[in-house]
């Protein structure tokens, strides 16, 4: 009696479209009981896998963007008093600065959101949030629970960083 080979099929939760390219050749191919491949399924494997990545790309792209969204829309409700806060640290035409900081969030945080230029407006939310984690979250410089508090936004402001960084790596063709 032949002994059937076992036959795996991979699905990687996590990863992306040029990430599956590397591991793809480590994937066992379909085969049916001569040993020839299943061109049918095995194409399928890898356009399911491929949209798998697709898709979660865009949904943590979404995610990434809602923060933006919404700090952004918090700040626009407020704009006096997050005019008068940015004043009083120090930063000169807070006003304009505020506007141009609404612009970002809000109108960048919705490209990012729909996938329009996502290399550029990822670019342009990190080099944003460099000066404003170094200026508006200086946890060094208070003490007590202020200090928990302005570490908990300057970790966030710095993990938003590393996303904006990676999206700016892995934008998709499309996406650029």
């Amino acid at each position: 009696m032949e002994q059937r080979r076992p036959f795996y099929v991979f699905i990687i939760v996590f990863g992306t479209p040029k990430m599956f390219s590397l591991l793809a050749p480590a994937i066992p191919k379909a085969t049916c009981r001569k040993g020839r491949p299943i061109p049918e399924f095995n194409y399928r494997l890898e356009e399911t896998m491929a949209h798998q990545s697709t898709l979660q790309y865009t949904v943590g792209r979404i995610g990434i963007a809602s923060l933006f969204i919404v700090s952004g829309i918090l700040k626009a409700a407020s704009f006096s008093d997050t005019a008068a806060w940015m004043s009083s640290s120090g930063l000169p035409f807070a006003s304009a600065l505020l506007v141009a900081t609404l612009a970002l969030e809000i109108g960048g945080g919705f490209a990012l959101a729909a996938g329009i230029r996502t290399r550029m407006v990822a670019v342009a939310f990190a080099a944003f949030l460099v000066p404003a984690t170094l200026l508006f979250h200086q946890f060094w410089a208070v003490s007590g629970e202020a200090s928990a508090e302005q570490l908990n936004h300057f970790l966030k402001n710095f993990a938003l960083l590393g996303a904006m960084l990676v999206l700016a790596a892995t934008a998709s063709p499309q996406q650029k």
